[in-house]
């Protein structure tokens, strides 16, 4: 049986219970119970009770409520979980809230399915620290939560993408690299910010598609401003400056059109503000 909760395909009996329990999450899947009797008190006429009746609160009561309740022990444990693993850290109470947040979006969606508690645990605390800033390595957390450094990778990597901050595993430092570039280009004030703003946000959309921000979408990045802002920058202004070509810078435009829904004839429609937010006629 698999269970719907993990995906786990092994479970248990316990006999004292008389329940099915995945051996993974802990998720009783199913209960067989025993009926309590009590003698009918409707007599024939020989004067003996015949049949039985199960009692409001009998065992079945109690088994039902058991069983409508045992999704939440795996809630429990992955709480204990994240809990104890994060006390190894400088955390506040405002993080152990953020687990059950993210932890509950995620459950909902079926995101981690095939993935086991402690898998889950340790991948969500990892991405959590990441996301704080909190300095951490996998092979850190590796050593504290017993998980392998590929499963806690694999498990983090799923949640950031579900919440869409895929950005937080960016290996580059996108937002270093683009200040590099514009200094090189003198871009200064409003024009500079905007730059860095859309540098943002489409480092945010290529690493939801797992595509890497490169040198030449970074310089086809700053042109796109340059044409919405009237900046002047032309590609081989770029080209100079940068680690690009004319020829990547196109195929990099042609890509960017398409992730931010728009084309080359709209960039004077729109401001950077506008196109960051989504607005489109």
């Amino acid at each position: 049986m698999t269970c719907k909760e993990c995906g786990c395909l092994t479970s248990s009996f316990d006999d004292r219970l008389g329940e099915t329990v995945c051996d993974s999450c802990g998720l009783v899947e199913v209960s067989h119970f025993i009926e309590d009797t009590v003698s009918n008190w409707k007599a024939n006429n020989t004067g003996k009770q015949l049949g039985s009746q199960i009692l409001q609160f009998s065992k079945l009561r109690k088994t039902n409520v058991r069983y409508n309740n045992s999704i939440n022990m795996s809630d429990r444990r992955m709480l204990i979980l994240s809990t104890t693993t994060l006390s190894h850290y400088s955390i506040s109470k405002d993080t152990l809230d953020r687990v059950r947040t993210y932890y509950r979006a995620i459950k909902n969606e079926y995101v981690l399915k095939g993935h086991s508690i402690e898998e889950r645990s340790a991948g969500l605390t990892y991405f959590i620290l990441r996301e704080l800033k909190i300095a951490t390595s996998l092979k850190k957390h590796q050593s504290i939560t017993d998980v392998p450094t590929s499963r806690i990778s694999k498990v983090a990597k799923k949640i950031a993408r579900f919440h869409r901050k895929a950005h937080v595993f960016a290996e580059r430092d996108i937002m270093l690299l683009g200040s590099e570039l514009l200094d090189k280009l003198n871009v200064s004030g409003l024009d500079r910010m905007d730059t860095l703003n859309m540098i943002h946000y489409i480092n945010i959309l290529l690493t939801e598609r797992d595509i890497r921000y490169s040198d030449n979408f970074l310089a086809s990045t700053v042109w796109i401003v340059s044409q919405i802002n009237e900046m002047k920058i032309t590609q081989k202004k770029l080209v100079s400056v940068w680690n690009c070509s004319d020829g990547a810078i196109r195929v990099a435009l042609k890509q960017l059109y398409i992730v931010l829904g728009i084309s080359k004839a709209e960039l004077d429609t729109y401001s950077v503000n506008e196109i960051i937010h989504g607005i489109r006629i």
